[in-house]
């Protein structure tokens, strides 16, 4: 099912968006190897229109960008771009730009960050400045990330199997985030996590297990949108694509949300893109 509204933010572009749902993911998809990077990778992001991925260097934290002859799909990708200046500044799984190009977010640490590019999806960034989220998900930080919702008015924030959503007053100003719905405990976050565009879906990858080999996904169902009070797991599957050895290192998805992608920072060498449709 298709849903149509306009994109803000600095986009006035229509918004087509999939009301996806990750009970109807097949156990099937895409590998896409993303050397000649040296060292695994972190994090994972898209352009506004899928023509480029970004993807971080977890030795030294700089950012790579791999442009693509063919819009979001990965087996076209080209050589990296050399990393631009202030990247090297910004480390975390999570990551993702606004609707028009003019800031890209990262997690780093518990904080976010936010870096303002030279050119709209630009990979050269010369400033870039701290957020603290507050008030703060509660947990200790061992598995962070954080998305926000495609018209930039939500906050998803997860810390240890807490999760925080905050409603931001400004589109895509996270100095104007205030806490709307928060959940402690009995809820598995994972390491990274997607949100559908109507508040009623939350997509989790959760961290690798002893002895597993490939990864599994948890779904949650929120019965009210951006209510992570309402929200109950109904569908968790192990997709047998790629094999794991340490966690997966970040998730982006497709503009139209009719497909998702992960990051798998140790497959044999360095560095796999999977991509598995929703068949919406």
């Amino acid at each position: 099912m298709l849903s149509r509204r306009l994109r803000s933010g600095g986009d006035s572009t229509p918004f087509v968006g999939a009301l996806w749902d990750f009970a109807n993911v097949l156990d099937n998809g895409t590998v896409q190897s993303f050397v000649p990077q040296t060292a695994p990778g972190r994090g994972l992001a898209f352009d506004l229109n899928g023509t480029n991925v970004y993807m971080r260097r977890d030795s030294n934290n700089l950012m790579y960008r791999f442009p693509l002859s063919t819009a979001w799909d990965i087996t076209t990708r080209g050589t990296a771009v050399a990393p631009g200046v202030g990247f090297n500044a910004m480390p975390g799984d999570a990551m993702w730009w606004n609707s028009s190009g003019t800031i890209f977010y990262s997690q780093d640490g518990l904080n976010i960050r936010t870096a303002i590019p030279d050119a709209p999806f630009s990979a050269s960034i010369t400033t870039s400045t701290v957020h603290t989220v507050a008030p703060a998900v509660p947990g200790t930080g061992t598995r962070v990330w954080a998305t926000m919702s495609a018209d930039g008015t939500k906050l998803v924030y997860a810390n240890d199997n807490n999760l925080n959503i905050y409603t931001l007053s400004t589109e895509w100003d996270l100095s104007t985030a205030t806490l709307t719905s928060s959940r402690v405990g009995g809820i598995t976050t994972g390491v990274s996590g997607l949100v559908r565009y109507d508040g009623k879906k939350i997509l989790v990858q959760k961290q690798k297990g002893l002895g597993e080999t490939f990864p599994t996904f948890y779904q949650y169902n929120l019965t009210t949108a951006w209510d992570i009070t309402t929200s109950a797991a109904d569908s968790i599957k192990v997709l047998t694509v790629d094999t794991i050895a340490s966690d997966p290192a970040g998730m982006a998805l497709h503009r139209g949300g009719t497909d998702f992608y992960w990051l798998n920072p140790y497959p044999s060498g360095f560095n796999s893109v999977v991509r598995h449709s929703f068949n919406t």
